[in-house]
């Protein structure tokens, strides 16, 4: 399994390196324009804090996880690929800008928890 979390990092790391590209500029409020706003309707977002320093928030609703149960997918079925299939959010935000500070999320729907965690600081920002 080592083997395929290296390959989603990798993968999701360039995604996040070429939406990058279409952006002068690539701090949080860039990241969230690119990546984190694309999901606002689907994910009901809790918003600790958006600024040009930090970006935290829970989401309490996962349409990754509404797709799996869809054809039928077990929870346990589901928490079994969460940490691979989750890593992507992280891995492609870690690309977007590598001097962010990407946390791990400690809480995943797919997995069980109540909800998902997102925490990315900027300790080079304006």
């Amino acid at each position: 399994m080592g083997i395929v979390r290296e390959e989603i990092w990798k993968h999701s790391f360039e995604a996040g390196q070429k939406l990058a590209e279409k952006y002068e500029e690539h701090g949080i409020k860039e990241l969230y324009d690119a990546f984190i706003s694309q999901f606002e309707g689907l994910v009901e977002p809790e918003w600790f804090e958006l600024n040009d320093k930090v970006l935290h928030k829970w989401n309490h609703a996962c349409p990754n996880y509404r797709h799996f149960r869809g054809p039928g997918k077990t929870d346990d079925e589901i928490k079994e690929i969460a940490l691979y299939y989750c890593l992507q959010d992280i891995g492609i935000m870690a690309g977007f800008n590598p001097k962010l500070e990407v946390f791990p999320q400690s809480r995943l729907l797919m997995a069980g928890d109540s909800h998902c965690t997102y925490r990315v600081e900027d300790h080079e920002g304006k």
